[in-house]
């Protein structure tokens, strides 16, 4: 589930107004809700502003460890290109990839 789904089905309004995040009604989120936000903020401006048509956007793409890093997409191709090809990994990859790497090593 994306995180602006997430925070939608939680039952607050989410909004881009001059590129900032407005949730309503604030005053009802949780100290977790708040975290959750400010640590998924960049992916839910992506989420708005694709959804708005709004280009260009800065999209949220990941390497192999999950490190991720924003890429400005400027069409909507580009910006489904970048989703597709750097999803982000599973825990479960990112582990193995360490046992990959570990073994390299010896």
């Amino acid at each position: 589930m994306s995180a602006l789904l997430k925070i939608k089905n939680a039952g607050f309004d989410v909004a881009l107004e001059a590129g900032n995040l407005v949730i309503t009604p604030f005053s009802r989120l949780s100290e977790q809700q708040l975290k959750y936000l400010k640590e998924h903020k960049a992916e839910i401006i992506q989420e708005l502003k694709m959804a708005n048509n709004d280009y260009p956007v800065e999209i949220v793409v990941y390497n192999r460890m999950g490190d991720s890093f924003l890429v400005t997409a400027e069409t909507p191709e580009r910006a489904a290109f970048l989703l597709a090809a750097n999803p982000k990994p599973t825990a479960a990859a990112i582990e193995a990839l360490k046992k990959e790497l570990e073994n390299c090593h010896d």
